[in-house]
């Protein structure tokens, strides 16, 4: 849960601060379809040679071992690039949009790796529910600021 936040300096002049994350969206009819979307093209269409190399990197540079639980997570996750997984469909997708505005997120920046179809459903099936749960105001907005979820 999002906490309140004291700042000094250029931002106490009534500034509203946000918190943003970003999220990979894989958005398809039923879980399990947009669970095996994710495995075809993170883990069957992979390219291991370029994870390899970049998590060995990415160890070796942070000084952790390369078989090491966090690097064995990003290994799994490297596809989804960084930021929350939302893998579903159109109601998962809602809950944890929904969960994630409770909890004090202002805003979700996404990425797709089928962004038409992804937009399609998210404009289509996933934003009415927002606004249906007051977490989006039709039209757009957010309840609370003029961006947003």
């Amino acid at each position: 849960m999002v906490q309140t936040i004291t700042v000094s300096g250029p931002l106490s002049r009534g500034q509203i601060v946000q918190v943003w994350t970003n999220a990979q969206l894989v958005l398809k009819d039923t879980d399990a379809e947009a669970g095996d979307y994710l495995r075809y093209y993170s883990e069957d269409r992979a390219d291991h040679a370029a994870i390899d190399g970049f998590i060995s990197t990415l160890a070796r540079e942070n000084g952790v071992a390369e078989d090491s639980e966090h690097m064995r997570f990003m290994r799994r996750t490297v596809a989804l690039g960084s930021g929350t997984p939302i893998v579903g469909d159109a109601q998962t997708a809602a809950a944890k949009l929904i969960s994630m505005a409770n909890a004090g997120i202002d805003g979700v920046i996404f990425s797709a790796i089928d962004y038409i179809d992804v937009l399609q459903r998210l404009a289509h099936d996933v934003l009415p529910s927002l606004v249906e749960n007051d977490v989006r105001q039709r039209g757009g907005t957010s309840s609370l600021y003029e961006t947003g979820l």
